[in-house]
């Protein structure tokens, strides 16, 4: 050939590779773009916007049913596609399988905005797994999991502890599980109730922060009172614990998350509709003594001290998702709604210092302070500012540059790691401390212009260092997006729980 040949050749588009599996599923390319376009949009006000808010999915997927691979397929990119609409900051999934989570996890999906974590040693391939957004959520703990001894489904609780809208300051620990099915299994299913009831109090008991549990338990409300009567009797705290649905207000059009008069994915001849999925968490001072009321109402407590004491996570809001049949297909994402639930701090606990929500909207906006604006603070500083300012208004700056110190500090200290001693839940709280102290100096002892200097001078120290990296626990099942999704992924270690063959191949173009 020519040269003026060759040039022209090489400037022709590249063919489309060649399929390989004649079987394989091909991935619509409409439902990523509709994905990716939700992924890239703002997010809804009340979720992202707000730092003391955040949302969390609870949903049996069905990754065991039989109707067939295209189908899992198309539900399961149903569920991909609510998750990128409304970017909850935690997602707990059941029955789901590895082809799911490879689907979920892709990079052209939800893989470069969320991780995962798997339990340890399933016992089936079909297991509980969550997903943190990469940037409304923090582990700050090694994940957790308890299989159930006498379970003859292989199933378990995950557990694990997490800062949620960087809030490390108001951690909570979150448990999912997939209790016994059906109803021959009712004893089994009470005793697994009773023991992930146990571990919520224990959880809860270790420091005050809060707790809560969700999944599908396939529970009666008869079944229920029965696990909270024999956990009772080992551990008093399980009163602390409420039912999300009911403290939320007991909304009947939120009530049956498996309802076959409705749902027809399993094409039932009867009509049943119970209440299997749940939510059920504590919160200290708030739902203290609540979760022995019963009934479905609470006696919400409109004291105002236990407003001011409340510095922790409560259930706001409850509703049923994926109510809604996937186009082209006739069916539903799953058989079970999903639950969602939005979860906020009390107003009292944001007001505490200004500097949590202000640092957080700073972060979500431009990812750190820019040297710009510190120069400007400096310059304000240097004029005396705080010769002109009030004694309330003084007070304030006291506390807040308090308050962004003694939390840089604290960033810097844990970068790069998972420091379980400092931050995991199963240690005891440390005792506050009468003053606050910055730098080692105590902060009666500065002025104002000083303690907010130093302050800055954090915040510019933080900034300096770039940006934080999530460590990879791979021991622990966590992806992260320094942890490659080849070898040593939590998929090549659950390689031994998938079938052998009968798996199909999913085309996902790049």
């Amino acid at each position: 050939l020519s040269r003026t040949s060759c040039i022209l050749m090489a400037a022709l588009p590249q063919a489309k590779r060649p399929r390989l599996d004649a079987d394989a599923l091909v991935v619509p390319k409409d439902v990523v773009a509709r994905i990716r376009q939700a992924l890239a949009a703002p997010a809804r006000p009340g979720t992202e916007a707000k730092c003391h808010q955040f949302l969390l999915l609870s949903w049996n997927i069905d990754g065991i049913d039989e109707t067939g691979d295209r189908d899992r397929m198309l539900r399961c990119l149903a569920v991909a596609e609510h998750i990128a609409k409304t970017q909850p900051a935690i997602v707990l999934l059941q029955e789901v399988i590895p082809p799911q989570l490879e689907l979920l996890l892709a990079p052209q999906l939800l893989g470069e905005h969320y991780d995962v974590v798997c339990p340890e040693n399933p016992r089936m391939v079909y297991y509980c797994a969550m997903l943190l957004h990469k940037r409304q959520a923090q582990v700050l703990a090694p994940p957790k999991t308890r299989h159930f001894a006498s379970s003859q489904m292989g199933r378990h609780f995950l557990a694990v502890d997490v800062a949620a809208k960087s809030q490390v300051d108001t951690p909570l620990t979150v448990i999912t599980t997939h209790l016994e099915s059906t109803k021959s299994e009712r004893a089994e299913r009470i005793k697994q109730l009773t023991e992930v009831l146990i571990a919520a109090a224990d959880y809860a008991a270790s420091r005050p922060h809060t707790v809560l549990f969700a999944g599908d338990l396939n529970a009666r409300d008869e079944e229920v009172v029965a696990a909270r009567k024999m956990s009772r009797d080992k551990r008093p705290g399980v009163d602390n614990i409420v039912d999300a649905w009911v403290w939320c207000g007991s909304q009947k059009t939120n009530e049956f998350t498996w309802d076959t008069s409705v749902n027809t994915n399993l094409g039932c001849q009867f009509s049943s509709r119970c209440r299997f999925d749940r939510c059920y968490f504590s919160s200290p001072h708030v739902t203290d003594g609540q979760g022995a009321v019963g009934g479905k109402s609470l006696k919400r407590s409109s004291d105002k001290q236990h407003q001011q004491q409340a510095s922790h996570w409560v259930a706001s809001s409850f509703e049923l998702v994926g109510r809604s049949k996937v186009e082209g297909l006739g069916r539903f994402p799953s058989d079970h709604w999903g639950i969602q639930v939005t979860w906020a701090l009390p107003a009292s606990s944001t007001q505490i210092s200004t500097a949590k929500s202000s640092t957080c909207e700073a972060r979500n906006a431009s990812g750190a302070r820019s040297s710009e604006a510190a120069a400007d603070s400096d310059k304000s500083l240097s004029r005396g500012v705080g010769s002109t300012l009030s004694d309330q208004e003084r007070k304030q700056r006291r506390e807040l540059a308090a308050a962004r110190a003694e939390k840089r500090q604290e960033t810097l200290a844990n970068r790069g790691t998972c420091n379980v001693k400092k931050q995991s839940m199963t240690s005891p709280p440390s005792a506050p401390k009468p003053e606050t102290a910055v730098g080692n100096v105590p902060c009666a002892e500065e002025s104002d212009e000083q303690m907010l200097a130093r302050a800055i001078a954090l915040s510019l120290q933080e900034t300096s260092s770039g940006p934080e990296k999530t460590s990879s626990i791979s021991s622990t099942g966590i992806r992260t997006s320094t942890a490659p999704a080849g070898a040593g992924s939590v998929f090549e270690r659950l390689a031994a729980s998938r079938p052998a063959s009968n798996q199909p191949t999913i085309d996902l173009d790049p």
